[in-house]
């Protein structure tokens, strides 16, 4: 891959991250502990990160790969074609979450608000759980 190719790609620090462009098209791929920005429609992007891998003794585990696509051009193309890695679909997801973070298809926050909603919901149904027992408000409030 060269800058030719309209690729760049650039390793982090930690080897187990790579960013890699094409035309402002991205899917994410990630993986717990290995996450990566890919193109849309190159499947060889997926055997170079492989082989670069490889050379590590890192193995990349496809089962646990998922996809995000969020298309920035103006030209919102319908239909993209699905990933296989060695004869394995990729799963495409709606949102995922990194860093505390949900990022939904549309980068919009809602995913985000109803998530954190939730959790708050379900801490204060403890403090509300309390208070019924007519506990003082100085305990409840530590």
């Amino acid at each position: 891959m060269s800058a030719d190719d309209g690729y760049r790609s650039s390793p982090s620090s930690d080897t187990s991250t790579w960013k890699l462009e094409f035309r402002q098209q991205w899917r994410w791929c990630q993986k717990p502990t290995n996450e990566k920005w890919v193109t849309r429609w190159q499947t060889t992007t997926y055997k170079t990160v492989q082989l670069s891998k490889s050379t590590y003794n890192l193995l990349l585990n496809i089962s646990k790969i998922k996809e995000q696509i969020a298309d920035c051009s103006k030209k919102q193309e319908l239909c993209y074609q699905p990933v296989q890695i060695n004869r394995t679909m990729v799963e495409r997801v709606d949102s995922f979450k990194d860093l505390g973070v949900h990022i939904s298809l549309d980068l919009s926050w809602s995913c985000h608000t109803n998530s954190l909603a939730k959790k708050a919901c379900q801490r204060l149904y403890h403090l509300r759980r309390l208070g019924n027992f007519r506990l003082p408000c100085k305990l409840l409030q530590n």
